[in-house]
């Protein structure tokens, strides 16, 4: 009896813990897309971990989260008119999860992907890519 009481406070715990690992990422993302829609890195990289995989079109490299925020900010600031909605989201292995959003602006459109990782209780941004549509 007491074991079937423990199995089922057990399980309401793992629900809500869940419950609010999925609340965490959705702000995470609703966050860091209200940071791309201004042009703001210094917010996007409160989300970057220690080291950032950034894609800009056709040039990658694996960056240390400082320089990374450069490399973004000076993306970003290349446009005087930005919007970005996101398309596509969903989770991975390893409690992972990534969104794919639009991003118009006054000189093209680009895709944008961002993969984000549970570290220690925290989602940090592993990769973030600007591909042109």
């Amino acid at each position: 009896m007491i074991a079937k009481l423990l199995n089922k406070y057990l399980l309401t715990l793992v629900f809500m813990l869940s419950s609010v690992a999925g609340i965490l990422a959705q702000d995470t993302q609703t966050a860091i897309s209200n940071a791309i829609k201004a042009g703001n890195s210094k917010e996007i990289a409160k989300y970057f971990d220690k080291r950032v995989e950034v894609k800009i079109e056709m040039t990658s490299n694996n960056y240390g989260a400082d320089q990374a925020e450069v490399i973004v900010r000076d993306f970003l600031n290349k446009f005087t008119t930005r919007n970005f909605t996101i398309v596509h989201k969903g989770t991975s292995d390893g409690n992972a999860q990534f969104f794919i959003g639009s991003m118009s602006t006054n000189m093209g459109n680009y895709r944008v992907y961002i993969y984000i990782k549970n570290n220690m209780g925290q989602n940090l941004i592993q990769e973030i890519r600007f591909e042109r549509e």
